[in-house]
């Protein structure tokens, strides 16, 4: 339901405190504290999530401010979010669609500056560390969990009208109901 939605959001994304960095660099920048780490306090990746069935909440695609902490209503559940669904279920060998499904969209012009060697790697660590919080606070929560790796990023930048080269795909993470619910 929402409340267990906006809890998973809250403990795992959300912006706790924005600040300037005191890092001795070229480029000074602002960076961020999260109930997750990353590095240089960067934060460049983004959650989407395309709800199918959700109580409390409309079905359609999504983008989570962690600012504010809402969600910003994208589209409504056209054939492209529909799309986004099935491709995470055949990846993950099941029968049905997911509830609801995260995907993990990389600003990777936000971490490049700064880490020019590293940025895939760094990128890849970050998506642990939330799968990780993701896992802990849906367990918590009584929800069904389960981690992807990336899905298809032509088909997200159709879903969502982005440009696939500025928020790239890296991972997806499906949320539902226990089977025993």
């Amino acid at each position: 339901n929402l409340d267990q939605l906006s809890r998973l959001l809250w403990y795992t994304a959300r912006i706790r405190r924005r600040f300037e960095s005191h890092v001795k660099s070229i480029q000074n920048y602002e960076s961020c504290s999260r109930p997750v780490a990353s590095g240089g306090g960067l934060h460049e990746i983004d959650l989407y999530l395309t709800v199918r069935r959700c109580s409390g909440l409309e079905s359609g695609l999504y983008r989570y401010d962690p600012q504010d902490h809402q969600l910003l209503r994208i589209n409504e559940l056209n054939a492209a979010c529909k799309q986004l669904l099935v491709e995470a279920c055949q990846g993950a060998l099941l029968t049905g669609e997911p509830d609801i499904l995260i995907t993990l969209a990389a600003r990777y012009g936000r971490v490049t500056w700064k880490y020019e060697g590293i940025p895939y790697a760094l990128i890849l660590k970050h998506v642990g560390v939330i799968y990780q919080q993701l896992y802990l606070v849906a367990t918590a929560l009584d929800l069904a969990p389960c981690g992807l790796g990336a899905g298809n990023s032509e088909t997200f930048a159709h879903a969502t009208g982005l440009d696939r080269f500025e928020h790239i795909p890296v991972g997806e993470f499906m949320l539902g109901r226990p089977a025993d619910v």
